[in-house]
């Protein structure tokens, strides 16, 4: 397609509504001057990620041109936002980018984004670029129109008639990692996961990049128990694509299962270094450390959360439980303390103070705190056991 021939796919390119986003104005008015020689008319601007989110909101757009690098909030976070929300997760997204490591790229890929390109470019490379994602949304392939409608059908949890598209997808491109990906997922839904599991090796096999496949052959891996082929299948994907928070810190929890610890570590240090602000997932860490009795780092882990969220009476609880298994029974107390100036009415932090009061030798307020527990909770069968416990032996 040719910039002449946009006007055949694109009935009025004067109503064609793009959205410009880079925090450098001369920029901004390069892609204007570009896009013009095009045949576009009609343009938004925005100079950093949250302007563009909030003009995304309020105005119905055809395209976004955003750059990757920006101050407040990044490209690559405005394109995660936007394929996070159902509202825009079809809406064509060109990233422009100075990065030029694999990394960087297979980071961006795996975002869902249509296309990008890297600086410097010739006028020729965004055309070409623009033609190829305008071509995907209004002239979709055969292959492209099977797989979106097997992907509504598994949603809507018609799965006889998802493999029937998947079939005829199957027939125009037998070794498409995406087929073999989507009838996984039909697989999975209908709880086959032997079948689940070979189809998404296949797409792996076929699409060694293929990043959704690896993460998904690793969920029923984790599913079946089998927490070596798990990690094997992580590190594979931190390879390709070693910037997503997420994947390594489920590679830390994985490796945590397989009682490597100070690899977990590094999995998880690797993570918080890529989302350092993210206080869920200090909280979900600490959460792993727990869970495998590493209640020294739990406790750190926790802290660090609450440095970002100090108003969280679960992450407070979550400590209190970490120290009261390393036995630090007056630190636990005041952390379960904590939590119920915030949530004074939660029958489960009473009943936790009691426990640490008690393994700390205060029958008194153990006592007491159970009997508010069961005030607020009567069918509490756990709280009731321990106070008369407590009361056998006042």
């Amino acid at each position: 397609m040719t910039a002449n021939g946009l006007h055949d796919t694109i009935k009025d390119l004067d109503a064609f509504k793009i959205l410009i986003v880079d925090d450098k104005a001369n920029m901004r008015r390069t892609f204007r001057n570009m896009l013009r020689a095009l045949g576009f008319t009609n343009f938004l601007d925005a100079d950093d990620g949250d302007v563009a989110l909030s003009k995304i909101r309020a105005e119905r757009l055809d395209l976004v041109i955003c750059d990757w690098n920006m101050p407040k909030m990044s490209g690559l976070e405005v394109l995660r936002t936007l394929r996070q929300d159902p509202a825009y997760r079809e809406l064509p997204f060109l990233m422009i980018t100075a990065e030029v490591e694999e990394a960087t790229v297979a980071e961006t890929i795996e975002a869902e984004v249509d296309a990008y390109i890297i600086k410097p470019f010739h006028p020729k490379t965004l055309e070409d670029k623009i033609t190829e994602i305008i071509c995907r949304k209004y002239s979709p392939s055969p292959l492209e129109v099977h797989l979106k409608m097997a992907e509504a059908l598994i949603a809507a949890g018609d799965y006889s008639q998802a493999h029937a598209e998947l079939d005829q997808a199957a027939a125009i491109t037998p070794r498409s990692p995406r087929v073999h990906y989507f009838r996984g997922q039909v697989y999975e839904a209908q709880g086959r996961l032997d079948e689940a599991e070979k189809s998404y090796a296949m797409a792996r096999a076929i699409g060694p990049k293929f990043l959704k496949a690896h993460e998904k052959l690793a969920d029923i891996c984790e599913r079946k128990g089998r927490s070596s082929d798990m990690v094997r299948i992580l590190k594979e994907a931190v390879i390709i694509s070693p910037k997503n928070a997420d994947r390594q810190t489920k590679l830390g929890k994985a490796l945590l299962a397989e009682g490597r610890v100070q690899d977990a570590k590094k999995a998880f240090q690797k993570a918080l270094s890529l989302d350092p602000s993210n206080s869920g997932r200090k909280a979900a860490i600490g959460e792993a450390f727990l869970a495998h009795g590493l209640s020294n780092e739990a406790e750190k882990a926790f802290k660090a959360s609450l440095e970002d969220n100090p108003l969280d009476a679960h992450i407070y609880n979550r400590l209190g439980i970490a120290f009261r298994r390393q036995r630090k029974f007056e630190e636990a107390v005041q952390y379960y303390l904590k939590a119920l100036t915030l949530l004074p009415e939660e029958e489960n932090l009473h009943f936790n103070l009691a426990r640490a009061y008690k393994e700390s030798g205060q029958t008194g307020p153990a006592m007491d705190h159970l009997t508010r527990a069961l005030e607020l909770q009567p069918d509490f069968p756990e709280a009731l056991e321990l106070l008369n416990e407590l009361r056998g032996t006042a």
